[in-house]
């Protein structure tokens, strides 16, 4: 019935329960006391770059932010094959090549429970608490465990996978969902 009109900024809704004509987030804008709309003009360094002289330099293949409920804030940032977070200003990166690495292998992530989870559909998916080592994430249970997932959600408690390769067969509608 002709064009949806904007109806402000939604930011209480689930992203997956947002009424249309609202937006979760404003992008590249910034909002003046007075509910102007103002161009966000560059950029801001958040702390020290993650170029490493001893190694070549390889693509970014995952960015994430997250706030756990202890207020600790983690940036995480995945550079070939290295697993790299920033909670305090210097990026850390407290293992060696855990991931499979190609430019192409993009990684989804969602935080469940205070656990970063994140999948590429070429890795098992794997879940990091803020402490210690990267762990896969735990499909007890099934008669055949998933080994790799294309795309991953937290929604209304649950913890869901999907295109999942499970047993080497590729299910591309299948969805699996969990307690994290």
């Amino acid at each position: 019935q002709g064009i949806m009109t904007f109806k402000g900024l939604d930011e209480k809704s689930s992203p997956t329960a947002v009424p249309d004509g609202y937006a979760i987030e404003a992008q590249n804008v910034k909002l003046s006391l007075t509910g102007g709309l103002f161009k966000r003009n560059g950029y801001s360094l958040v702390n020290s770059t993650l170029d490493i002289p001893d190694v070549d330099f390889q693509a970014v293949t995952g960015l994430y932010y997250t706030k756990l409920s202890s207020g600790t804030e983690y940036r995480i940032a995945i550079c070939g094959g290295r697993f790299n977070y920033d909670s305090s200003g210097v990026w850390t990166r407290p293992y060696g090549e855990i991931i499979t690495y190609d430019k192409n292998n993009q990684f989804v992530f969602t935080t469940a429970l205070d656990n970063v989870i994140l999948t590429n559909d070429v890795n098992p998916p794997q879940r990091y608490t803020g402490s210690g080592s990267i762990l896969n994430v735990d499909f007890t249970g099934l008669s055949n465990a998933v080994t790799k997932a294309k795309c991953v959600a937290w929604f209304k408690n649950h913890l869901v996978f999907g295109n999942t390769i499970e047993n080497s067969i590729s299910n591309k509608t299948r969805i699996r969902w969990s307690n994290i």
